[in-house]
């Protein structure tokens, strides 16, 4: 890619990260189509395009396309990532599991990923494993409340109930009337 389409590529993503943010989903995922209809069609387009699909909760054409990426960047921890977490969004855990395995291999300190594996751990009753992924990824980036919520939700079904209040009591701290929590923690 040349300096032109790097800027191009660049001021594309600022673009439809914003839509995202305000919840624009179609003109995004109408944007990055007519985009990939280009010649130049990139992984990077994909890669957006599948993270806007998934956002809208399209996921199995949000999985097709960052499959597709995954067969041209294989190691791309970014992209590991967001198809793990979109696998077990999509209730396919064990998949999600090799995946964001993977990313951990290439990039051990990210806590992204290792949240989404305590997640899809927990969705395949393994919270003795899921609670090892929560205090690492709380190691790398304390205070997180994704981290701690999903601690908090994996010390609770592993029965440690002060502990997962505790946790819960924190990502409320944080994130005031953060619905999940709130529920997690109604159910200690």
């Amino acid at each position: 890619m040349d300096g032109d389409s790097n800027m191009m590529m660049a001021n594309l993503k600022d673009w439809v990260v914003e839509a995202m943010r305000q919840n624009r989903f179609t003109e995004a995922e109408k944007t990055l189509r007519g985009a990939l209809e280009a010649p130049a069609q990139s992984a990077d387009l994909r890669f957006l395009l599948g993270t806007v699909l998934a956002a809208s909760g399209k996921l199995d054409e949000a999985i097709q396309y960052l499959e597709e990426v995954r067969k041209i960047a294989p190691n791309n921890v970014s992209l590991l990532n967001n198809l793990g977490n979109v696998l077990r969004l999509k209730g396919r855990a064990e998949d999600a599991v090799i995946h964001l395995r993977h990313a951990l291999t290439i990039q051990p300190d990210s806590p992204d990923a290792l949240i989404n594996l305590g997640l899809s751990l927990l969705m395949l009753g393994r919270a003795d494993q899921a609670v090892q992924c929560g205090r690492l990824a709380l190691r790398l980036r304390q205070q997180d409340p994704e981290a701690l919520f999903m601690l908090a939700s994996a010390l609770s079904e592993e029965g440690r109930y002060d502990e997962a209040t505790q946790c819960f009591e924190q990502v409320l701290h944080l994130r005031p009337g953060h619905p999940a929590a709130l529920n997690g923690l109604s159910q200690v």
